[in-house]
Formats: C-alpha cells, sequence, structure tokens
C-alpha cells in the first residue's frame, strides 16, 4: 500500500509541534533512560537487599516518555513474583527443570475475552489438579483447582487508596497505581492472531512483532466484571509489547 504524501507532510508537522512542547527525541529518550535507571535500582534493592524474589516494572506515558512537561499522568508500577511460573501448555513444562509452583492458563466458553484462569500443576507428573482447594487456590466451576484473585493476597499492602486489584499511592511528582501480579513468556493463544493479522504500511515491523511475541503477558488480578467467576479470573495485559511499540 502507498503511503499518501500528506502523511509525511502531517508527520513532520507533528514532529515540530511535539519539539515545541517538550517531547522532542533527545527528550524522551532522557526520560525513557532515567524510568529504565529506577527500574534497576528498585530490583537490585528488593532482590539483593530485601531478599524478595519479585521484579518490578514500570508502564505509562511518563515512563514511555511521551507525556507534557506539567501534566502528572499516572504511572504503572507492577510487581510480579519469580517464584511462580505460568505456561500456555503442559508440553513446555516438560521441557523446563524448573522447581517453581506452576499454574497452566486455561479458558472455556464461559471465559471472557482477554480473562484466563489459572490452573494448579502438579510438576511430579506433570498433571493438572482438580478437587484441592486452600486459601488461595479455589474450585472453578468445572472443579479445577485455579488461582483466585483476591486483592487482600496480590495486592501490595501500601496504606493508600485502592483501585480494583491496584494500590493507588501519591507524591509530590507523581500518582502511582501499584499491583502485584505474574508474567507468562508463554504468548497466550487468545492473542495469537494479533501474530499474523494483515497490518497496514508493514507496522509494526516482523522484527518488532518476534521481541513482542518473547516478551509474553502480564496476568493481572481482577476478573470481568460480568462474569459469575470474576474472582478467579485473571486479565491478559500485553504492557511490554506496548512499551516496545511507543
Amino acid at each position: 500500500m502507498e503511503i499518501p504524501k500528506y502523511y509525511e507532510d502531517m508527520s513532520l508537522r507533528l514532529m515540530e509541534i511535539l519539539d515545541l512542547t517538550g517531547l522532542s527525541e533527545d527528550l524522551r529518550w532522557q526520560r525513557i533512560n532515567t524510568w529504565l535507571l529506577i527500574e534497576d535500582f528498585e530490583n537490585l534493592f528488593e532482590q539483593s537487599l530485601l531478599k524478595r524474589d519479585l521484579k518490578v516494572c514500570y508502564f505509562g506515558s511518563q515512563v514511555e516518555g511521551t507525556t507534557t512537561d506539567g501534566l502528572l499522568s499516572d504511572i504503572d508500577k507492577v510487581s510480579f513474583l519469580n517464584s511462580e511460573v505460568v505456561l500456555q501448555d503442559l508440553q513446555s513444562l516438560e521441557a523446563s527443570l524448573d522447581t517453581k509452583v506452576t499454574f497452566l492458563m486455561v479458558a472455556d466458553e464461559s471465559t471472557p475475552p482477554g480473562y484466563v484462569k489459572l490452573q494448579l500443576v502438579q510438576r511430579e507428573a506433570p498433571i493438572l489438579v482438580n478437587n484441592y482447594q486452600d486459601d488461595q487456590v479455589r474450585l472453578d466451576s468445572k472443579h479445577r483447582s485455579v488461582l483466585g484473585n483476591n486483592t487482600n493476597d496480590f495486592t501490595v499492602s501500601i496504606e493508600n487508596e485502592h483501585h480494583g486489584p491496584a494500590c493507588r499511592i501519591y507524591n509530590k511528582c507523581f500518582t502511582a497505581d501499584v499491583v502485584l501480579g505474574l508474567h507468562t513468556r508463554s504468548w497466550p493463544y487468545q492473542a495469537y492472531h494479533w501474530l499474523s493479522r494483515s497490518r497496514a504500511f508493514n507496522w509494526p515491523p516482523r522484527q518488532i512483532i518476534d521481541v513482542i511475541h518473547k516478551t509474553g503477558a502480564l496476568l493481572v488480578p481482577v476478573g470481568h466484571t460480568l462474569s459469575n467467576e470474576n474472582h478467579l479470573e485473571w486479565r491478559l495485559s500485553f504492557s511490554f509489547g506496548e512499551k516496545l511499540l511507543t
């Protein structure tokens, strides 16, 4: 598909406007690198000093360097547990020597698009666990042992305002929504069509799509508001991929 000539003119004008509002390419990369350093320092603090098996990632327009001066847009801070593995199929589990707690992403006809349940896996066999429950593992309508999304268990314990699965913290510089979730390096079946669908102007390029594919997805402890089992559902988030596209 041929790109109209006026697209290039509009793009150049837009870049000029962004430069005037403080969103030059140099400044944007300075902001991105600043937040990458903050992320690295916080992970070093969590893992080396506090000995917590957590990885911290920041998302949002401030982190991406796409917000203008004075616009205090929110920042999303996601902490996910390295001690728990989330997979798409049992074959990938069999190829792994990892001994961490493992869950399998499952969905059926009653699971809303964009959501999954996390069924407990007995690694020794490996087999999916059914008819077992405890404080965090619950039984769904098919008697599968799935991880509940109780926000009291999965929200960072800070005395601030709560918004769904997140805890909102405030300071003079920014507002942050903090949530404790899970990360899967397996690309969810529900999103496979995105990898190969037709694209106008060949964007994003194939190389970027391949990188996004390898980043997997985040799982946020919140269910669909209209679902009968929303306390057992986890929402898929592709924030890693979105970050690569900015």
